[in-house]
């Protein structure tokens, strides 16, 4: 990449990044915090490293949403593996936790800027480290075959508890604008919740592909609650151009005994979840092609709304 476009990209996701912390300090501005430090990070992850001819592999998928909703249990299936922390503890995840392949064919992303302001640590902590970092894990090689998301890495990311983005919130933001797919967890008790909800369609905004991952009902409950979620919150989603709303896939995730969430590759429940994200990323070339349009899109159509917060205060002065 020329050095001048680099240079832009960089001052862009900076400029965005100070607009941040200036909406942090000023109390009726902090909901607009979330929304910048996306921006930011979609600048900084995604079109800088595009530009710059990075691989289109790893891919990534991100698992969000509310406190306590199973996100810890649902990364678990996506590796295959008991790999992530659960803890009953609201909040417990305090910073993201990237997984991948044992044996993965493709780098660490190493690109200047990456992950912005989030430091990567070398030894293995526990989730709950309330700092301002992420940690690389492995997932153990597989018995049962190849792996079908061998391309992937799987974010375990902190919750979703308010949209003030302050501490481990902003965490959150780097490696959802970072994500080709997102994970989109709700419990069948919180589902409706406004932070996670008022996230949700932040992300739709900026194009993500979303899976929803509907958790801890009864069988017997699943149906009515995945009709009333796509009602009720699906229904209020920002309208495409063309008037209809964004098609996101729902997946029904029951309670299940403790022996099938200690060996999540064996659950039938795995295989609809994967497939899923699957069809969100049928060719890696064509999925990233897709993350670097839609958050370019997103940065230019949401480019006034951003520079609102600055705009008011210059007035004022």
């Amino acid at each position: 990449m020329p050095t001048d476009t680099r240079s832009t990209v960089g001052e862009l996701a900076r400029d965005l990044a100070w607009l941040e912390e200036h909406c942090r300090t000023e109390p009726d501005l902090a909901a607009h915090a979330a929304c910048l430090r996306l921006a930011s990070a979609l600048a900084r992850n995604v079109v800088g490293p595009f530009l710059e001819d990075q691989p289109a592999k790893p891919l990534h998928v991100a698992v969000v949403g509310g406190a306590g909703a199973g996100k810890s249990t649902v990364v678990n299936f996506l590796a295959g593996a008991a790999v992530a922390e659960s803890n009953p503890q609201a909040g417990f995840t305090r910073h993201p936790t990237a997984f991948l392949p044992a044996d993965a064919a493709f780098p660490w992303p190493s690109y200047l800027g990456f992950m912005g302001p989030l430091t990567r640590i070398s030894e293995e902590r526990p989730a709950n480290l309330d700092e301002d970092v992420y940690q690389v894990r492995r997932i153990p090689s597989s018995s049962n075959g190849s792996n079908p998301l061998a391309d992937f890495v799987i974010w375990d990311c902190p919750d979703m508890t308010t949209w003030a983005s302050v501490g481990y919130v902003s965490r959150l933001m780097e490696v959802a604008a970072l994500a080709d797919v997102i994970v989109y967890v709700a419990s069948d008790e919180r589902y409706n919740d406004e932070a996670p909800t008022q996230f949700l369609h932040l992300l739709i905004r900026a194009g993500k592909a979303v899976v929803v991952m509907l958790t801890k009902m009864e069988v017997a409950n699943a149906e009515t609650l995945v009709g009333h979620f796509k009602q009720v919150i699906l229904g209020g989603l920002p309208k495409l151009p063309d008037g209809a709303t964004p098609a996101v896939p729902v997946i029904a995730f029951p309670q299940i005994p403790a022996q099938m969430r200690n060996d999540p590759a064996a659950s039938p429940f795995r295989a609809q979840l994967v497939n899923q994200v699957l069809v969100q990323c049928e060719w890696d070339v064509a999925a990233r092609q897709r993350t670097v349009a839609n958050a370019a899109k997103y940065l230019a159509t949401a480019g006034d709304g951003l520079l609102e917060v600055a705009r008011r205060d210059l007035a004022e002065f």
